[in-house]
């Protein structure tokens, strides 16, 4: 065994791990169509144990954190079900950062499926998910090949310190405390996920990236969904070494993206992509990025850990057919933990679908399916041939400051109106329930508000009155008269 201290990058991760213990998971699954011959699969992955640091490295945390590397491969499970379920397996395999192993692996036959399964779960603070499925994919070729292993080790000590001494860019925040104040007005800190797939039909734009056009379509949804003119986020370094998935402490360094949107200094929204084309060719070429994550409080500069960041795959990098011919597949559970970041924007795109998936632990489900509906209408104008106006994608809306608040209510509220605060909030009800009258002491759910209702109401109540209370007062303030003493005491 030995040991060594843990890099700055390693460090920064593990801590934060430290806060969530599993959320820094990356399970995948490989379906094997035509079944797996485990004990060559078994042989396989245990020679590659044997072989790479990497696999057989935990933490020990203490006053500092040290890394260990020992001798002993992680242990490989074989198991025999009738029904293969992704969530069982996920929750039976969670990793914690404290672990002595890192890296969890099942192979799975199913008795009443054609199809077995690859179970890999892989902490974070090992490996990001690109070289997860660089290893998938070389694991798969050397399964279905024949050929003797030919490895070619990389050092630890080469990559992880290689930019202790590198110059840092920096950003400046002289105009982000009016984006972040927006932020925090969100903030509900409960983790919610959302998955959907935009279809974007036969447009194609080759001026442009895909990721150039998809990020300008987000910053100006995060601008409309803010309704604020600038934008503060970072998005993953994709200019890693995508042919080396054995490096200790690859993580993805976050470039952070600011824009300011000034409609007079933008003729069209094409001006605007090229300008953010241009910054991501730049970020791509130099090898500093995002200075080291600051904990300093929010109004001064970007914390990840609580701000937004935008992350952009496409099929020219993970592949999730690893085999045609032999029918093996790579499926990322939709469950994947990553909460380490107030709202991961997370695409996919493949021929011309957008796979998205957004997980928060800051923001509620109401403004994730806002911004996201936000994002959809935005990224469709991007890729038509169709003239826009930034004004047009933006749009703002004038607000009026009053006494340090956002904007002015709809009503003007005092403390004492009571009534009218009463009859709002019975008229609401009465309409999302098709309802003619509703006592005071009646409960919502009586009456039969769902799910998808108690949001559209929480929506009503806080353009209304300007107030964001979360879903559990709705649960606990259940009648008209009860939750508008809520209200009232968040004026």
């Amino acid at each position: 065994m030995m040991s060594k201290p843990a890099s700055d990058s390693e460090k920064r991760i593990i801590n934060s791990s430290l806060l969530n213990p599993t959320a820094y998971n990356i399970p995948m699954i490989v379906k094997f169509g035509e079944g797996l011959n485990v004990a060559k699969m078994y042989n396989l992955l245990t020679l590659y144990f044997e072989q790479f640091d990497v696999f057989r490295t935990s933490y020990r945390i203490a006053s500092d954190i040290e890394r260990w590397i020992t001798a002993e491969v992680p242990t490989i499970e074989i198991c025999s079900q009738s029904k293969f379920e992704p969530q069982a397996m996920l929750d039976a395999h969670l990793i914690s950062v404290e672990d002595k192993e890192l890296v969890k692996i099942v192979l799975c036959k199913v008795a009443d499926e054609t199809n077995d399964y690859l179970f890999v779960n892989v902490h974070h603070a090992l490996l990001d998910g690109l070289s997860i499925n660089l290893f998938l994919q070389d694991v798969i070729a050397a399964y279905l090949s024949d050929e003797p292993l030919a490895f070619q080790c990389s050092s630890v000590e080469e990559h992880t310190d290689s930019n202790i001494n590198s110059q840092r860019n920096t950003v400046d925040f002289g105009e982000y405390e009016g984006f972040k104040s927006r932020l925090l007005n969100k903030q509900i800190e409960h983790v919610n996920y959302r998955s959907e797939t935009v279809k974007l039909g036969s447009m194609v734009k080759h001026k442009y990236t895909d990721f150039s056009l998809c990020l300008t379509a987000f910053a100006i949804s995060v601008a409309g969904w803010l309704n604020h003119n600038s934008v503060y986020l970072a998005y993953p370094y994709l200019g890693r070494n995508q042919t080396n998935f054995r490096t200790l402490g690859n993580f993805v360094q976050l470039v952070p993206f600011h824009k300011r949107f000034d409609t007079q200094n933008y003729s069209s929204v094409e001006q605007l992509t090229a300008e953010v084309q241009q910054q991501i060719f730049k970020d791509l070429t130099t090898s500093s990025h995002y200075d080291a994550v600051r904990y300093r409080e929010s109004m001064k500069c970007m914390n990840i850990f609580r701000d937004i960041i935008f992350d952009y795959k496409s099929g020219s990098l993970i592949e999730t057919t690893l085999s045609h011919e032999h029918a093996i597949t790579l499926h990322e559970i939709e469950t994947y933990r990553d909460e380490k970041y107030g709202l991961h924007f997370s695409i996919y795109k493949q021929l011309n679908e957008l796979h998205i998936t957004m997980i928060s632990s800051e923001y509620s489900s109401e403004d994730m399916e806002q911004l996201l509906s936000i994002f959809s209408r935005n990224v469709h104008a991007l890729y038509a041939d169709t003239e826009i106006g930034l004004d047009q994608m933006l749009r703002l809306k004038d607000e009026t400051k009053t006494d340090g608040d956002n904007a002015s209510p709809n009503v003007i509220l005092r403390e004492d109106n009571y009534e009218v605060i009463y009859k709002e909030v019975s008229g609401m009800v009465c309409t999302l329930l098709n309802e003619q009258t509703v006592h005071a002491e009646e409960s919502f759910f009586d009456l039969g508000m769902d799910s998808t209702l108690l949001v559209k109401f929480k929506k009503r109540i806080r353009e209304q009155f300007k107030v964001n209370l979360k879903i559990s007062d709705f649960f606990n303030h259940y009648t008209s008269e009860m939750l508008t003493h809520k209200i009232l005491e968040r004026l």
